[in-house]
């Protein structure tokens, strides 16, 4: 009689002369990863490798000590209380230019550059100043509060209330003016400049500045340094208007410029003056 049977074999299990041979590749690569960290703990902390040397370029209002402040007190301290924030390969560029951005309102631009081991080149911009922006107050007894802005229409610095020819007043009303903000936006003010150039070339006129009312926001009036005001629409065609301006002056009123009191370009090839007594 045939006979069968069941053989089972027994898996093959790994024992713990496998692991033991591995502990030694896991320790090898576990000390080289402590050494190579604190290869870099050691270099980060070198004295020599530490930034001590700042140079500036680009000042024209600022003050160079005060900046320098400022810079290394952005670099005061440590990174996870070990690595210091002076360290040359810890110093990030673009976190320094916008620490010093933040600060200093009045810098339009900054660019750091690092030069090993122990160096750091920061040159500015500053922004230019255009005008002076100021918000009539509300109550008739209070005063207007202005601030500086530049070409872009960025109001940057607090500026005194004072009336003069030498820089560009732009009047509104209805709000306080902060700094650092965006208080005009850049197209408008291109128009604004494009404007005061243009009269400038074509009819000898000197603007000193400007009027905005958020009652009548589609318009801009220009006063002139001859003492007459003009009223726009922002978005007219001004090239037009320009012509039909220096008509009026030329042909109408002519010698009696210094009665003028405004000229309305508001309503097309319509004009409209009013001349003091």
């Amino acid at each position: 009689m045939n006979t069968s049977r069941i053989v089972y074999t027994s898996k093959e299990t790994k024992g713990p002369g496998i692991l033991s041979k591995k502990a030694p590749k896991i320790a090898g690569v576990s000390v080289l990863f402590i050494l190579l960290v604190s290869s870099l703990f050691y270099l980060a902390r070198l004295p020599n490798w530490q930034v001590a040397n700042f140079s500036f370029s680009g000042l024209k209002t600022l003050d160079q000590n005060m900046l320098q402040k400022k810079v290394m007190k952005i670099l005061e301290g440590n990174y996870a209380l070990i690595i210091p924030k002076r360290s040359f390969f810890f110093v990030n560029s673009d976190k320094l230019s916008k620490a010093v951005l933040n600060d200093f309102p009045n810098i339009q631009s900054v660019s750091v550059t690092k030069k090993f081991p122990d160096s750091v080149k920061i040159a500015v911009e500053e922004r230019e100043l255009w005008g002076i922006f100021c918000a009539k107050a509300v109550k008739k007894d209070v005063a207007a509060q202005c601030v500086y802005v530049d070409k872009t229409g960025f109001a940057y610095e607090q500026a005194p209330d004072s009336a003069g020819f030498l820089i560009t007043r732009i009047n509104t009303e209805g709000f306080s003016p902060e700094v650092p903000s965006q208080i005009l936006e850049p197209p408008l003010t291109e128009r604004m400049l494009f404007l005061a150039e243009e009269l400038r070339k074509n009819l000898g006129l000197e603007v000193i500045g400007y009027e905005l009312s958020k009652k009548v926001p589609r318009e801009i009036w220009v006063v002139t340094s001859e003492g007459f005001k003009i009223y726009f629409n922002k978005d007219d065609d001004w090239v037009n208007a320009f012509r039909v301006l220096k008509t009026v002056l030329d042909e109408e009123i002519k010698d009696k410029r210094p009665q003028l009191d405004y000229i309305d370009l508001r309503f097309g090839n319509k004009v409209f003056y009013k001349l003091l007594p």
